[in-house]
């Protein structure tokens, strides 16, 4: 939001370019390039990590103080 503030600021009240604002080198695929990733990573790899740190018992904190603790309760 503050990115897509600034540029509105300096496109709209600057009258600043595109291309002067880094722009100039994009093209129209890289959003799609963009979208894409993000659903990858949110989509598939996020579910497979999740799953992955399920198996391996690394998801929680909880063990570890127990563990650790020299007054721990056993």
């Amino acid at each position: 939001m503050i990115t897509l503030g600034v540029y509105a600021w300096t496109i709209l009240g600057e009258d600043y370019a595109l291309k002067r604002l880094g722009s100039g080198q994009c093209s129209r695929v890289t959003p799609l390039i963009a979208i894409s990733l993000t659903a990858f990573f949110v989509l598939v790899f996020g579910p497979i990590a999740y799953w992955v740190l399920a198996r391996s018992g690394s998801q929680s904190f909880d063990a570890a103080p127990l563990r650790q603790s020299p007054l721990a309760l056993r």
